[in-house]
């Protein structure tokens, strides 16, 4: 795919962080601190997706691709939330194990729209390889 992937999970990266980090502040009630939280999902995004997409470039064609790169994203997504998680208790003083709980959960969540998104972007952009789409030969 020549770096198409690696490009489009760190473009998709940015905006998906972003929207999970809002998401969180709000629904932990931290919407003064929207921006910090905005900022660092924007991060762990563009972080995530750029590793996730070059994984899924370096490894494209291999067999069992879509869930190798799926678990992948994931679990990068685990561990960048869990340390953004961790980050932002630290920053706004609150408690560890409840940043790193939320931290997770929304890593988790990016991973597994991220995984998606890399998945039907790779997919659709596969030529097919005999007749047409909707199969009939003309």
């Amino acid at each position: 795919m020549n770096g198409t992937l690696r490009k489009f999970g760190a473009g998709i990266g940015i905006p998906l962080g972003a929207g999970i980090g809002s998401t969180v502040a709000v629904v932990t009630g931290q919407s003064a601190d929207l921006a910090l939280l905005a900022g660092y999902g924007i991060s762990g995004g563009l972080l995530t997706g750029a590793f996730v997409g070059r994984f899924a470039d370096t490894y494209s064609g291999e067999s069992d691709w879509a869930s190798r790169v799926f678990g992948v994203a994931v679990l990068v997504g685990l561990l960048v939330g869990t340390a953004l998680g961790l980050l932002v208790a630290w920053s706004l003083d609150a408690a560890f194990a409840n940043g790193a709980a939320v931290g997770a959960v929304a890593g988790v969540s990016l991973g597994v729209l991220l995984g998606g998104i890399l998945l039907t972007s790779a997919r659709t952009s596969e030529k097919p390889t005999q007749g047409n789409v909707g199969g009939s030969e003309q």
